[in-house]
């Protein structure tokens, strides 16, 4: 919790703020985990579409991606964390 005063602000001590996070986490996990998981698809097709056509090329060249128009790149995956590097690097 902060305050704006101007060009400052008055903040709680880094300690309260500590605490307050622990207890925040602690109140979090105690709560039923399964009723956040999310369900998957089997496999992952990603289209990313470019305004630039160098950039559709460039992205073109990951492992596995292959350039389906000027400006286009599609991608697919049976594993989301391959399709999160794949953004990563290609975005």
């Amino acid at each position: 919790m902060s305050e704006g005063i101007g060009n400052a602000a008055i903040s709680i001590h880094p300690n309260v703020a500590q605490k307050n996070i622990k207890e925040q986490v602690s109140a979090v996990l105690a709560d039923d985990l399964s009723k956040y998981r999310v369900a998957l698809p089997e496999t992952f097709h990603v289209e990313i579409a470019f305004r630039e056509h160098y950039l559709a090329y460039r992205g073109s060249f990951y492992p596995g991606a292959k350039q389906t128009g000027a400006k286009t790149v599609e991608y697919e995956s049976n594993d989301y964390m391959d399709v999160l590097r794949f953004l990563f690097f290609v975005l």
